[in-house]
C-alpha cells in the first residue's frame, strides 16, 4: 500500500511542475454551465467553407470553375489555374464572396443551389445584402445563438484551425477577416466553435479578440494603410473579398471591415456614401474613385489614397495589388470623386 501511495505522490509532484506548454497541449475542459452559446428556434444559414463564391445564376458556372464548387473549395488554386481570358470571362458571372462562419439570408432554393444574401455587404439592390447563388453544400443550418460570445477576427492573410494543440493537427485554413465565436482560451490559443458545432483551436498570434464586432476600436489612417500593404502582390480576382484575391472594391471593403468599418460592397455605391472630400484636401485613408471616358462616364474603379500622391489598389487581371502614383495615366484623367470613411 505504501508503494502505491508513494507512486501517487510522485505523480502529483511531477504534474505540478510540468511545463505550461505541455499542460496547454491537453484539450480544454469546458464548463457547459457557463457557455455563451444558446439554442434558438430560428434557423440560421451559415457559410461552411473557407470562401464561397456568389454567382449571378447556376448556369453561369463553367467547367473550369469546379475547383470552387467543391466543399473544400480552393479559390487560390482556381484563380491561378485560369487563363487571362478565362479570368476576364468571370465578369458578369461572379458577384461577390462570403467567408467561413458568416451568417447569410436564404432567398431561394434550386436543385443543388441556394440563392443567398450576404448580410454585411450593403447593396442598394437588396436591403438583405448582396445577392447571388452558391452551391448548397457550402451552407449549413444552425439553431445556435453566439451573440453573447467574444469573437476572433483573423488578421493574417490566412490562419489555420486545429483539432488539437497537442499534435498541431490542422483542420481547416481560413482567410483574413474570418470572424468566429470564442468559447474559451489558453495562454497561446483561442478555442472557437465552428458552424458545425465543433470546437477548434486558433493561434492567438493570428487573430484579434473583441467583445463583438461593434467594439472594434476606431482605426487611424496609419492602421488602415498598414493592413492594406500586407496584401501587396496579391493576384486580382473579380468579386474577391478574401486573402486569395481581391477586386478593387473588395480590397477597400475588406481592409475597412478588418478595422470595424462596414462600407458598401461596390465602388459605384462606395462613391456616393461616406463624407465627400475635395480632391485638393485628400488625406491618407480616403477612397478615390475613377470613371470611364476621362472621368465623364460611369465609376469603374476605386483605390485608397496613402499620401504623397500615391494610391494602393487592386487594379485588374493584368497586375497584382500595388502602389502607384496618381500622376500616371489613366488615373490622372479618370479621377472624379473622393470619399472619407474614417472618423
Amino acid at each position: 500500500m505504501k508503494k502505491y501511495l508513494f507512486a501517487f505522490i510522485c505523480f502529483i509532484f511531477f504534474y505540478s511542475f510540468i511545463s505550461p506548454q505541455l499542460k496547454e497541449a491537453n484539450a480544454v475542459t469546458l464548463d457547459k454551465s457557463k457557455t455563451c452559446i444558446h439554442a434558438v428556434n430560428k434557423t440560421k444559414y451559415i457559410v461552411n467553407v473557407p470562401v464561397t463564391t456568389l454567382w449571378t445564376s447556376p448556369v453561369q458556372v463553367r467547367p473550369m470553375d469546379k475547383l470552387i464548387l467543391q466543399k473544400n473549395a480552393n479559390v487560390s488554386l482556381w484563380n491561378q489555374s485560369l487563363s487571362y481570358y478565362q479570368k476576364l470571362d468571370t465578369l458578369g458571372r461572379i458577384d461577390t464572396q462570403a467567408l467561413y462562419g458568416q451568417e447569410v439570408k436564404l432567398i431561394e432554393k434550386q436543385k443543388g443551389w441556394l440563392k443567398i444574401a450576404v448580410i454585411d455587404q450593403f447593396s442598394p439592390k437588396s436591403m438583405q445584402g448582396y445577392r447571388g447563388w452558391v452551391p448548397a453544400s457550402h451552407i449549413i443550418t444552425s439553431k445556435k445563438d453566439t451573440s453573447n460570445c467574444n469573437i476572433v477576427i483573423v488578421k493574417e492573410k490566412v490562419a489555420n484551425l486545429y483539432t488539437s494543440t497537442k499534435n498541431r493537427k490542422k483542420s481547416l485554413q481560413i482567410s483574413f477577416n474570418t470572424i468566429l465565436p470564442i468559447i474559451d482560451e489558453t495562454k497561446r490559443w483561442y478555442v472557437i466553435q465552428t458552424p458545425t458545432g465543433k470546437n477548434r483551436y486558433i493561434k492567438k498570434s493570428t487573430a484579434y479578440k473583441y467583445r463583438n464586432y461593434s467594439s472594434i476600436p476606431n482605426p487611424t489612417a496609419k492602421d488602415i494603410i498598414k493592413t492594406g500593404k500586407e496584401f501587396l502582390g496579391l493576384p486580382y480576382l473579380w468579386g474577391g473579398i478574401s486573402a486569395y484575391g481581391f477586386d478593387c472594391s473588395g480590397f477597400v471593403y475588406s481592409i475597412y471591415k478588418q478595422h470595424g468599418i462596414l462600407i458598401p460592397r461596390d465602388s459605384s455605391v462606395q462613391a456616393v456614401h461616406g463624407k465627400p472630400v475635395s480632391l485638393k484636401n485628400l488625406k491618407p485613408g480616403d477612397l478615390l474613385f475613377f470613371a470611364n471616358n476621362n472621368g465623364k462616364g460611369k465609376i469603374h474603379h476605386v483605390a485608397m489614397y496613402i499620401g504623397k500622391g500615391q494610391i494602393i489598389h487592386s487594379p485588374n487581371y493584368n497586375r497584382s495589388l500595388e502602389i502607384q502614383s496618381l500622376q500616371t495615366q489613366p488615373f490622372q484623367n479618370e479621377l472624379v470623386y473622393a470619399r472619407r470613411y474614417l472618423k
